[in-house]
């Protein structure tokens, strides 16, 4: 791979603006906090309390991505560092990487040794054994298009003989609504919202597996599913050919 491929657009930060809030008002005492999730067919609540979770509320995708870890890890997404910090417990050198700052200072805060701003396509110059993306790790690439840009720029982050862990949910077992003809079902638009502050819109993309399967195949990885939950969720390991 070269420098000359293209990426999905990177985060917006004003997209996660509410998600830093609501951390920073739980960790301040407001242990009844909720974080605001509408999408286009949905809105919810979710208890902050999910973020801080302890090893024994791991979801069970976590549990048997934590088995895999090998090597030098890096946990893009890694809000709380709830999973870095097990990783680290048990002798893995761990990146610890997220957009939203106040992620970032709490993991700093909870012990986490090299947390750090940042925006996985900005990460150019290193290479991991093991790349987690966890809680819906494939929604980076936004669309079905930006999936194959996101599998180009891991090769990049990843060492030879290493992996991607990275989890989604097949939405075909459990279809929207009304999907507009030609929309892939899984390619959704998501709004975050604490107290007064509305994040704007950003795209999430939902996958199945046959669909990693085979833009993984396209782009030089084996992709195999490791684990299947409930409500169609899924957990692969992609490994460089």
């Amino acid at each position: 791979m070269t420098d000359a491929v293209p990426l999905p657009a990177r985060v917006d930060p004003a997209a996660w603006a509410p998600h830093g809030a609501a951390l920073r008002a739980y960790m301040e005492g407001d242990q009844e906090a909720c974080l605001v999730v509408e999408d286009d067919f949905q809105r919810e609540l979710l208890p902050v309390s999910v973020f801080f979770r302890t090893p024994e509320a791991f979801f069970p995708y976590e549990v048997r991505a934590l088995e895999l870890c090998r090597g030098r890890v890096l946990d893009a997404g890694a809000g709380t560092g709830c999973i870095s910090l097990v990783l680290q417990e048990r002798g893995h050198q761990v990146v610890a990487i997220d957009v939203v700052p106040e992620a970032v200072e709490i993991m700093r805060a909870r012990g986490v040794h090299d947390a750090r701003q940042a925006d996985l396509f900005a990460l150019r110059d290193e290479q991991f054994d093991t790349v987690l993306l966890l809680m819906n790790g494939l929604g980076l690439a936004g669309t079905v298009a930006g999936l194959p840009l996101l599998l180009q720029h891991l090769h990049r982050l990843v060492a030879p003989g290493g992996q991607v862990l990275v989890d989604s949910t097949d939405v075909a077992t459990a279809p929207p609504p009304a999907v507009p003809p030609g929309r892939y079902p899984g390619e959704l638009q998501f709004r975050l919202e604490f107290a007064e502050r509305r994040g704007v819109s950003f795209p999430q993309l939902y996958a199945d597996p046959a669909l990693m399967e085979r833009h993984a195949r396209d782009t030089g990885w084996r992709s195999d599913v490791v684990f299947r939950g409930e409500h169609g969720s899924w957990l692969a390991r992609l490994e460089r050919l």
